[in-house]
Formats: structure tokens, C-alpha cells, sequence
């Protein structure tokens, strides 16, 4: 997030934040005018989520947040109970929402306030299982399963993120060029399952007209759509169009058994 015309706010997962700040460091050793600090333990964020998001926040803040005002992705400080937070609008359950980056010695009092005034537009604690489960249905990517160094973004439907038009360089602009001309050997589909029987964790196989094809990288149930969803990668070395590589009947093999499901 772009806090001002020199300051930067980067987010990372708990698990990758090493790597990056060994790569951004080794990045920035030409540069002596740029400077990193890591602000983690400073820091606590809570994710506001759901319908309701705005409503509940509305209450804890007089700051504008509107769509027009605080449209997806936009990054602001503003005061919610008190206290200056850095509110980001970013979901990852696919529904309206922030994230409240506080303080971390002010998120208890937050959290409490948030509890008590969301009640009665029915705000609960979710759980990762909970956010797996809606971002499943919304079909976003979670990087170390469905995203890895081992893909590029047009396989993975993610090519309308990348800035080609501009002459701007970045790293790895140039083989993103040369791989819009090449032929897309596996690309990410969403699939659906009807039986209620059967329970989807992530790497089964994918079969497609009853020849293995690919697997899933990730699975699990969606409460909303009553069906098993599972994220996976549709290989071929034959095929001479991306939508021939996306048609035909398929299929996923479960505990050594066969069940159709629905490419969507």
C-alpha cells in the first residue's frame, strides 16, 4: 500500500515474511536512499468481513468509507474507536471487508468494541476454515498451494494484474512477454462436486474424457454452494487452444475412486 509518495506498507503471510525481507534487502543493497523496516511486532490486524462490514465499522469511525470514498484496494488511516488505524479494503472471503492494521498494544480494546457493537448485525469469529471455505467459493488463489514459483500468472487467470502496456520495468517482465506468445502448457480450473459423500483435501488427481490430466492444488467444501470445490491444474502438451485445454468430460479420482464433477 502506498501510504505517500515515498512510503511504502508491505504485507506478507506470517510464513513467507523471511524470504521477502532477505529478498527485498538484497534488492535495495544499490539503492543507499531506500530504507526497510520491519514493523511486525508493532502491528495487529483483525479482519472485518462479511455484508455487514461497513455497517458495524460505520460505528467506530466518522470517517467516510463508502464505496466512493474507500473503493476495493484503496489503503487509509483512519480513527476507529479512538484510535488511528491503517484500514486496508482487501477481502480474501470474497464479500465486502478490511483490514485493521492497529496498533498492537490498542487491538484488544478494538476487538472488544467491535464484538460488542457488531452483535446486532450478527458478527461472529471466524476461523481459517471458515475463510478457506468462502475463498473456495469465490475461487481466489492462496499462494503455497494454488500460487508458487512453479507457475506464471497467465496460467493461474491472473494475466489482468500485470501493468504489460507501460513500458515500466519490473523483474520478469521480459519472460512475461515472451509467455504470452507460447503456448500455455496447464492452466487453473475451478471444479465442483455434487456427492456429499466423498471429502475433498487437495492433490487428487484430475481426469479428463477418463485419462489423468492434472490435480487439485487445493479443496474443500462451500457451505453456500452445498458442493465439494476443488482448484486444480489441467495439463496438456497437445492441445492448440486454452479453451480445448478447458473442455471435455471430467472427472476426479477420491480414495481410488471415480466421480464426475462439473468444470466451472
Amino acid at each position: 500500500a502506498r501510504l505517500k509518495e515515498d512510503e511504502f506498507y508491505i504485507v506478507t503471510s506470517t510464513g513467507w515474511t523471511p524470504k521477502d525481507r532477505d529478498w527485498i534487502e538484497r534488492s535495495l543493497k544499490d539503492f543507499s536512499d531506500v530504507k526497510l523496516t520491519e514493523v511486525t511486532e508493532q502491528k495487529a490486524v483483525l479482519s472485518l468481513m462479511g455484508p455487514n462490514s461497513r455497517t458495524i465499522l460505520s460505528q467506530l469511525t466518522d470517517a467516510d468509507i463508502s464505496e466512493q470514498a474507500f473503493p476495493f484496494g484503496a489503503a487509509l488511516k483512519i480513527d476507529v474507536g479512538g484510535v488511528e488505524v491503517l484500514a486496508l479494503r482487501v477481502t480474501f472471503v470474497g464479500e465486502l471487508g478490511w483490514e485493521l492494521h492497529i496498533p498492537a498494544r490498542k487491538a484488544g480494546m478494538i476487538y472488544d468494541q467491535l464484538m460488542e457493537d457488531g452483535q446486532v448485525h450478527g458478527l461472529v469469529n471466524a476461523g481459517y476454515r471458515a475463510i478457506e471455505s468462502l475463498r473456495l467459493e469465490k475461487g481466489y488463489l492462496a499462494f503455497g498451494s494454488d500460487i508458487g514459483p512453479d507457475h506464471n500468472p497467465y496460467e493461474l487467470g491472473l494475466g489482468f494484474a500485470l501493468d504489460l502496456k507501460s513500458e515500466r520495468h519490473f523483474c520478469g517482465r521480459t519472460a512475461l512477454l515472451e509467455t504470452q506468445i507460447a503456448l500455455l502448457k496447464k492452466v487453473m480450473c475451478r471444479f465442483l462436486v455434487d456427492d456429499p459423500n466423498i471429502t475433498l483435501l487437495g492433490r487428487e488427481t484430475i481426469l479428463k474424457n477418463g485419462e489423468p490430466v492434472g490435480w487439485l492444488s487445493s479443496a474443500g467444501f462451500g457451505y453456500s454452494e452445498e458442493k465439494w470445490i476443488g482448484l486444480g491444474f489441467v495439463l496438456s502438451t497437445t492441445c492448440t487452444s486454452l479453451k480445448s485445454l478447458c473442455d471435455g468430460s471430467f472427472s476426479l479420482e477420491v480414495g481410488g475412486k471415480i466421480h464426475t464433477c462439473k468444470r466451472v
